[in-house]
């Protein structure tokens, strides 16, 4: 359980702020009184979810930079002195990855070398969480679902890029922490939910497809994935943290999956949002495909047992709950009042 006290007071980075899952996260410790702080790339249209339910409000101040910029980093840790860090800045996107694999690479391991170097030298850091992913692991499913112990790699540029920002962050925390600060990662599965408007990314491209009245272009309708609702990842990082910052914690370098151990189909998750929206969604296969795993899934009994961290959505609840938020948007809700609700519901 989230113990909502535990954030109130403190000084709190937050990386990525201005993305889908960063602007939950911003609105969370907003509503229990920390203060927080944020650091991205400048704004674009794809962080029109940050913009549109006045994130930048909630805030102490947002700075806007490039986190392979290690003095960047160096100097906005050194000005704001927070008390706790959590890094979300990435490239997230598998297909861009292809289109681009340096700016992955350099985003997503040298970025967070630089953040971590700067955090873990920093006398009021008291702890770090980083948003992993459940695609670190190297290969396909057998019969199990991924455990944390299971080989890292991958075979397209961004999963490769986050395997390795994971090696790198164990090195760095054993290595450059002169003060033992307590480190953790959370390898999310497919977080969905409201706000999400990302390209290449499958409820975005439903929800346009939709509003333009067009084809859908899909990669793969038989690939199965741990989809889950944001504040299920929410509180994933938010419990790594509590246990951070109640010293619960055994002060070494620790992953946790976070994720349903069943996973669901694209063609499900189609088959849903044709429901809710009483249609039927076209879709085209023919588009150029790349690799991806075709098959995932989280063993999550290292969250649950050590974090306390519950499932409260299955795949297919979370799925049918972000499509009632996009049906409440277009009926005219508040965005807001739709973000305060989710937040009470589920984690406040």
């Amino acid at each position: 359980m989230i113990n909502r006290h535990i954030f109130s007071g403190l000084s709190i980075l937050v990386t990525g702020h201005t993305g889908f899952k960063g602007t939950w996260l911003v609105h969370y410790l907003n509503s229990v009184g920390a203060r927080v702080y944020g650091f991205s790339l400048p704004l674009s249209n794809e962080n029109q979810f940050f913009i549109d339910s006045n994130a930048e409000e909630k805030m102490q101040q947002s700075f806007f930079g490039d986190i392979r910029e290690a003095q960047d980093v160096e100097e906005l840790i050194h000005r704001i002195s927070p008390d706790y860090v959590f890094h979300l800045a990435a490239q997230p996107i598998v297909a861009r990855s292809y289109l681009d694999p340096q700016q992955t690479i350099s985003t997503n391991v040298i970025g967070t070398a630089n953040l971590l170097i700067s955090a873990l030298q920093a006398t009021s850091v008291k702890g770090i969480t980083l948003a992993a992913t459940d695609k670190v692991y190297m290969g396909e499913l057998n019969s199990n679902s991924f455990k944390e112990t299971d080989p890292l790699g991958g075979r397209d540029p961004y999963s490769a890029s986050k395997a390795a920002a994971e090696i790198i962050t164990e090195s760095l925390y054993i290595s450059c922490n002169p003060t033992n600060k307590p480190v953790s990662s959370i390898r999310a599965g497919n977080v969905i939910g409201g706000g999400d408007t990302g390209p290449y990314r499958l409820i975005p491209d439903i929800l346009r497809s939709i509003e333009n009245n067009e084809v859908l272009d899909i990669r793969n309708l038989n690939a199965t994935r741990p989809f889950q609702y944001i504040t299920d990842a929410i509180s994933g990082y938010l419990l790594s943290a509590q246990a951070h910052l109640s010293d619960k914690n055994t002060y070494e370098f620790t992953s946790y999956n976070i994720g349903p151990s069943k996973s669901i189909s694209v063609e499900q998750v189609l088959q849903i949002f044709s429901e809710y929206f009483k249609m039927s969604i076209s879709t085209n296969s023919d588009k150029p495909k790349f690799f991806e795993t075709s098959r995932l899934s989280l063993n999550a009994d290292h969250a649950k047992n050590k974090l306390g961290w519950q499932l409260k959505y299955s795949p297919e609840e979370a799925v049918r709950m972000t499509a009632e938020w996009y049906q409440g948007i277009k009926a005219g809700t508040d965005l807001e009042e739709l973000i305060s609700k989710t937040l009470s519901e589920n984690l406040l």
